[in-house]
């Protein structure tokens, strides 16, 4: 069961990737690099949403007023 809190990623990196497959013209070999350029998309876009408190790999994002941790 899906939580519907959390989007479906992999749905998400696939539309992507198709795009970029057809800006690209549908090229036969293309799929990984296609998929792997999608998915980075998404972690960076993800990393970028404030709202949880989280900084791209889990790390708060809390830094007070001297910048560091």
């Amino acid at each position: 069961m899906r939580d519907e809190n959390f989007p479906d990623f992999d749905h998400e990196i696939a539309k992507l990737a198709f795009q970029y497959w057809e800006e690209e013209g549908y090229p036969q070999d293309r799929a990984v690099q296609h998929w792997e350029r999608a998915e980075r998309e998404v972690k960076r876009h993800i990393g970028d949403s404030p709202g949880d408190g989280q900084a791209p790999g889990g790390i708060a994002n809390d830094t007070g007023a001297s910048g560091k941790l």
